[in-house]
């Protein structure tokens, strides 16, 4: 539509959310390893990410979840999945970062709008946290 993505759109190939430096040889394996796997799985409105979703993350891993009406992946509902597909976390995210999330096991999925959770089991862990690494800190 007019130059901008509008409706169910796919993309092919993975790429870093978070600014990432990686010198070379590294750069290039990490572009040739993943230009072959499923990048995203969602829908568009005049160039604006709205709805579920699932972004495969560089590890095999997926976001997964619904935008928020500005078109952001921040919420209290969105879930990473590892790659085993049955485990993750549950919980707040800004913009793909993890603020606070409980362990879930993933049991079952059903088809909605795109493939999207349906029922989860949250685990009787505690709640993690994101912590970020410092020059002084590894946590």
């Amino acid at each position: 539509m007019n130059g901008v993505a509008h409706g169910p759109v796919i993309i092919k190939g993975l790429a870093p959310i978070l600014p990432v430096r990686l010198e070379r040889p590294y750069a290039d394996l990490v572009r040739s390893v993943d230009s072959e796997k499923l990048g995203f799985i969602g829908r568009f409105s005049n160039g604006y990410p709205e709805g579920t979703f699932w972004l495969q993350m560089i590890g095999g891993g997926f976001m997964h979840g619904k935008f928020n009406q500005k078109g952001e992946a921040t919420g209290k509902e969105l879930f990473y999945i590892y790659p085993d597909m049955e485990t993750g976390f549950q919980g707040s995210f800004t913009n793909f970062v993890m603020e606070k999330a409980s362990a879930v096991d993933i049991v079952s999925t059903e088809c909605e709008e795109l493939l999207s959770i349906s029922k989860v089991d949250m685990k009787s862990e505690p709640i993690f946290y994101y912590n970020p690494p410092t020059n002084v800190r590894y946590t």
